[in-house]
């Protein structure tokens, strides 16, 4: 392809050495360069047609399936896979407390998945509000991969709080 481009240079080069040789008018410098971007584009579309210069198209490389284990194999352990669903809860009576929410969460996920969450997994925390008139939430449970879709949907979902409740996703902040 750079061979293709310097034999391309060379004959706009040439032609333009030809015109300015042949007229030695000052006026004619205008024309000089409407006959070498057209000599030079003529030149370019001769060798894409005869194929001296192709247009190739990069493509990404492409990665090969990742593949997930089925076999139940008993000499290998696994590590369980775990998410975490977090979710901002506000509109709340200012006398409710954390044990409130997380008693009334972890009821609400043990009737759709039927366990319990343990303890450790579900952590909430009372947001500071600006008024005093109501109070928010972050309540944050940690669940197996396989029930994630259950947990975010139910907690997410309008039936599953009281009438008057906000909830949506929680974006905690990160460190840095």
């Amino acid at each position: 392809m750079r061979h293709a481009l310097a034999e391309v240079r060379a004959a706009a080069l040439s032609v333009t050495v030809a015109t300015a040789a042949s007229s030695r008018d000052a006026t004619a410098v205008p024309d000089i360069r409407q006959e070498v971007s057209a000599t030079a584009a003529q030149a370019l579309s001769a060798a894409v047609q005869s194929g001296a210069i192709q247009w190739n198209n990069v493509k990404a490389k492409h990665r090969p399936p990742t593949v997930v284990g089925k076999a139940t194999i008993k000499k290998l352990k696994v590590v369980a896979n775990r998410r975490r669903v977090n979710v901002f809860a506000t509109r709340l009576s200012p006398d409710t407390t954390v044990s409130d929410v997380c008693s009334y969460a972890a009821d609400a996920i043990e009737e759709v998945c039927g366990t319990r969450l343990p303890d450790d997994n579900l952590h909430c925390e009372k947001l500071v509000t600006r008024f005093q008139s109501y109070s928010s939430f972050w309540l944050s449970c940690v669940v197996e991969a396989d029930v994630y879709d259950k947990t975010s949907t139910l907690l997410l979902s309008e039936e599953a709080w009281p009438a008057g409740v906000l909830v949506r996703k929680y974006y905690p902040k990160r460190n840095g």
